[in-house]
């Protein structure tokens, strides 16, 4: 029965927002240094229902701040993997992908904000 109605099932459009993907690859500089950069040219625009991950708060064992972690479910297929960076229209903070989860009729994209 189950199966039966998962095949009926519409994607959801709420809560879209405008996000924007950048792609990030290693650097390694003359001194051994590897850090991240991101690649201007090759981001991705899309539109995204977003959500909060979870209602508890995650704390940096570091700083001992709170976390903010959101899933981005985009309303086309898109190319992410772990490690890239996703903004929101009209925000400035950066979010980090920490997870990227693919379902036949979805992809799920848990990102954590970046402090």
């Amino acid at each position: 029965m189950a199966a039966c109605l998962g095949a009926k099932m519409r994607p959801v459009k709420r809560n879209l927002r405008q996000a924007i993907l950048f792609p990030t690859r290693p650097y390694k500089s003359r001194t051994g240094a590897v850090t991240l950069y991101e690649i201007t040219g090759e981001q991705t625009p899309f539109l995204a229902s977003v959500y909060p991950f979870d209602r508890r708060i995650f704390t940096d064992r570091a700083t001992r701040r709170p976390l903010e972690r959101l899933i981005f479910i985009p309303s086309r297929p898109i190319q992410a993997s772990i490690g890239d960076h996703l903004r929101l229209a009209g925000d400035s903070r950066t979010y980090r992908i920490s997870r990227v989860l693919s379902y036949p009729r979805h992809l799920e994209i848990e990102a954590e904000r970046m402090l």
